[in-house]
């Protein structure tokens, strides 16, 4: 099921949570052909707080985590080059996710991971609404957990 061209409610959700007034927001649930909003539908529902813990000290051991278990259920990950934040070269537009991950058939999605008390950038944002846009999903994820959630989330919403 398609929610206006957002693939899956988690990407409208997403949408209107950059939207301020109540009002708007709440007409534009319904053209969307979403449900009231609920606590559980909260687009910052991934967040976790600097004060709690994901487990891994850095985000490149948490990635390595997520690309590892991705890769023991199927999926195949192309990881976007490290490094932009530190001099390095870049070959991705800016706010680019962390990982794209893919499978047959003809199954990809995109992970943005943060550590606790990180939030993704505008230009980050701008990068997803970009891909949502052109219908692919994309998800930002504080724990293992939640970016498994997103690979079995792909493989069973409707294409």
């Amino acid at each position: 099921m398609r929610y206006g061209p957002f693939s899956s409610v988690a990407d409208a959700e997403v949408y209107l949570g950059k939207i301020r007034d109540p009002d708007r927001r709440a007409q534009t649930r319904r053209e969307l052909g979403l449900p009231d909003a609920s606590p559980s539908r909260d687009p910052d529902a991934n967040y976790l707080p600097a004060s709690q813990s994901n487990g891994y000290s850095v985000e490149a051991e948490f990635q390595a985590a997520v690309v590892k278990e991705l890769a023991a259920f199927g999926w195949h990950v192309q990881e976007s080059l490290k490094g932009s934040e530190r001099g390095g070269e870049v070959w991705y537009g800016k706010g680019w996710p962390d990982l794209q991950v893919y499978r047959a058939p003809r199954r990809t999605f995109y992970l943005e991971l943060k550590q606790p008390g990180k939030k993704p950038s505008q230009a980050q944002l701008d990068c997803h609404a970009r891909l949502r846009e052109s219908g692919y999903r994309v998800t930002v994820a504080y724990t293992l957990d939640q970016a498994l959630r997103a690979a079995q989330e792909e493989l069973t919403c409707e294409t």
